[in-house]
C-alpha cells in the first residue's frame, strides 16, 4: 500500500501541515500533483508533497480516507520547489502553503464543477426528445450550442435558466455528467510560454479527521 502527505489548500494555519491519504489502486500519482481529498465535512484541494509505503507510528492505515481524484496534470511543482517550499516553512515565519505559492504560482486556480452532455446532438435518442421532452432536448440544446461542448455549471445554470436541483435530475437520467474540473489563473499567454517541463500533461489518471489531523 503506498501513502501521499498531501498539504491541503485551506486558510487556517491549524490545517497548515501534510495530512496521510491512501493511495488508491489504480491511480498515478506524482510530487507536486494537486488532488481533491475529504478534510472534515468537505472536499478541498491539496498538493502531493511526499508518496511513501510506510507511516508514522502513530498513524492507522485504518484511519486514512483515500484520496478523490487528480484534479490537474498540468500544472505539476517541480519535486525541487516542493522541498524549498518545505524548508521555507521550517526556516521562516510563512505557512507551508504560502510557501507553496511562492515557489510555484501557477498553482493559483480553482476547482469549478462543469456539465458535460452523455450523448451527441446526433444521436438518435437526442433527436427523439424534440417531440418526447422538449425541455429536456432544450437543456442539451444550450450545451450543443458552446464552442467546447461543456460549460462551467455556473454559466449553464445562467444559460439554461435550469436549478441545481434540475441539472442533478438529469445526470441521474443520464443526460448530463457533472465534473469537478481544476482551472489555473494563469493567463492564456502565460501558459503557452511554458516550458514542457513546466507544463506536465501526460497519461495520469478527477469528512472526518482524527484528533491528530491525519485525513
Amino acid at each position: 500500500m503506498h501513502y501521499a502527505e498531501v498539504l491541503v489548500d485551506v486558510a487556517n494555519r491549524r490545517l497548515d501541515q501534510v495530512f496521510h491519504y491512501q493511495i488508491p489502486e489504480g491511480l498515478s500519482l506524482k510530487r507536486g500533483m494537486r488532488v481533491l481529498v475529504p478534510l472534515q465535512y468537505r472536499q478541498v484541494q491539496g498538493v502531493v508533497v511526499r508518496i511513501t509505503e510506510q507511516l508514522p507510528q502513530e498513524i492507522a492505515h485504518s484511519a486514512l480516507k483515500p484520496i478523490l481524484g487528480i484534479v490537474d496534470t498540468m500544472y505539476v511543482v517541480p519535486e525541487d520547489l516542493v522541498d524549498l517550499a518545505l524548508w521555507l516553512a521550517e526556516t521562516t515565519i510563512c505557512s507551508i502553503a504560502q510557501s507553496l505559492h511562492t515557489v510555484w504560482p501557477l498553482l493559483k486556480g480553482k476547482v469549478e464543477e462543469y456539465v458535460i452532455p452523455m450523448a451527441s446532438q446526433e444521436d438518435e435518442d437526442v433527436k427523439a426528445l424534440k417531440i418526447l421532452d422538449s425541455e429536456t432536448y432544450q437543456a442539451l440544446a444550450v450545451i450543443f450550442r458552446s464552442r467546447n461542448k461543456t460549460l462551467p455549471l455556473s454559466t449553464y445554470l445562467k444559460r439554461s435558466g435550469l436549478s441545481k436541483t434540475q441539472v442533478e435530475h438529469l445526470a441521474k437520467q443520464g443526460w448530463l455528467k457533472l465534473e469537478s474540473r481544476f482551472t489555473s489563473g494563469v493567463p492564456r499567454k502565460v501558459q503557452a510560454a511554458l516550458t514542457p517541463e513546466e507544463r506536465v500533461g501526460d497519461d495520469l489518471g478527477d469528512r472526518g479527521i482524527d484528533d491528530r489531523y491525519d485525513a
